[in-house]
């Protein structure tokens, strides 16, 4: 329970209470004593409007036990993968893994690799590049590293060695 202009709610709360408020406006014009009878065709307005957004970014797929698979996960909220410094700019996917069984109708098991402390184990293989650059009158040395058991791909992409 928010209002549109409460500061401590989330962006989606405040544009679902705009439109809201939008709607019953349009709606209540002649009559504004009246905006009780137009609450249930706004929350179905809200609820289907949203679900059709959330809808256009999905795609359905299956997979078959035995098939390799990307990993996404979200970089914000999963720092147990890699620790990265730009998150933003962090990789999405991981894998490929394979699929091991179906759980349910989106999930599925999938063979991850041993982790220890829940970290995955990253061991450096070799340096593909090095490059000096400057940072605050200080010169530092930046190197990209490819990690065992990952593709180049995957290599840090900058590493700062002091």
């Amino acid at each position: 329970m928010s209002t549109a202009y409460y500061p401590q709610t989330d962006d989606q709360n405040e544009v679902v209470n705009k439109c809201l408020e939008c709607f019953l406006r349009c709606m209540t014009g002649e009559r504004p004593k009246e905006w009780v009878q137009w609450l249930p065709l706004a929350e179905f307005w809200a609820q289907d409007r949203m679900k059709n957004y959330a809808d256009k970014k999905r795609s359905e797929r299956e997979f078959e036990v035995g098939m390799w698979v990307y990993l996404k996960l979200q970089s914000h909220r999963q720092v147990t993968i890699k620790h990265e410094q730009q998150l933003k700019l962090s990789t999405k996917y991981y894998g490929p893994f394979m699929t091991l069984a179906k759980v349910g109708t989106l999930a599925y098991k999938l063979e991850l690799p041993s982790t220890i402390d829940g970290l995955l184990s990253m061991e450096p293989e070799a340096i593909l590049d090095r490059r000096m650059a400057k940072l605050k009158n200080k010169a530092d040395v930046y190197v990209l590293v490819k990690w065992a058991n990952y593709g180049d791909e995957d290599a840090t992409k900058s590493c700062k060695m002091t």
